[in-house]
């Protein structure tokens, strides 16, 4: 357990000096702040300015750190062959990649929650009420994120960071589409067709259970028995996602 908490803080320590989380991170910031402004534009509508603005630029930048960064966590060190020290040690790879995605999880967590701070301050500034929508969203779109980096650490145990980039995004973009996937696909006269289809709606995750950016932006919330369910799924299909990148990079020839 020691050594997965190590990890986990040397992957916190080394992620947040990345330029890709400044530049994100900065990035989100800038826009939820610019939602204090933007309000002029509107009339009576100032709460769900600040939320949609808040909410969509921590939607944006925790996806696509998620993506990113969780790509390099194995792959970038094996390209840079920084990982070799660290398995010297008694150190398993289990380990290693369970303390990578738990300091991965610890950088998005901090980010999430300054950008839900953020836009609930501006609330407070534009003399709006109500911030129980805005945290059940930001919740989960945290979890949401979680997802998506157990599948780019995934994909980053058996190839390159490049590719693992590029399916994190590509599932990423897919998983927002699941519930059209399987509907189109139960349409279709092909059997083949509707099992693929239905086949990869049932394996890709749906990421869309866990938006409710739109709800939260008209003052309405779920039930949080019914947000609570919608977490457990995602943290569940990203600890299964890990768990196969474990056993996946535990096999691999790393000479």
């Amino acid at each position: 357990m020691m050594p997965t908490l190590e990890i986990a803080r040397l992957t916190f320590s080394d992620l947040v000096r990345r330029r890709v989380f400044v530049v994100l991170a900065l990035f989100a910031v800038g826009l939820v702040l610019l939602s204090f402004p933007l309000r002029e534009l509107t009339i009576g509508q100032w709460y769900r300015l600040i939320t949609d603005v808040g909410l969509a630029s921590t939607d944006a930048a925790l996806s696509l750190l998620a993506i990113f960064l969780g790509a390099s966590l194995i792959a970038g060190d094996l390209e840079r062959k920084t990982l070799y020290p660290l398995l010297a040690k008694p150190v398993s790879r289990r380990a290693f990649v369970t303390g990578r995605f738990l300091g991965l999880v610890a950088v998005l967590a901090s980010l999430a929650l300054a950008m839900i701070l953020g836009t609930a301050a501006m609330l407070v500034l534009a003399r709006q009420r109500g911030f129980g929508p805005v945290l059940q969203a930001g919740m989960l779109l945290l979890v949401q994120a979680i997802t998506i980096g157990g599948l780019s650490i995934l994909f980053s145990s058996f190839t390159s960071t490049t590719l693992a980039a590029t399916f994190g995004l590509s599932f990423a973009i897919i998983g927002h589409l699941t519930s059209q996937l399987a509907y189109f696909g139960g349409k279709s006269t092909s059997a083949l067709s509707r099992s693929l289809t239905q086949g990869a709606a049932r394996v890709i995750p749906n990421l869309e259970f866990m938006n409710i950016k739109t709800l939260a932006a008209h003052h309405q919330m779920l039930s949080w028995p019914n947000a609570g369910i919608r977490s457990l799924y995602g943290l569940a299909y990203a600890i299964v996602v890990v768990a196969a990148g474990a056993m996946i990079f535990g096999q691999r020839d790393l000479k």
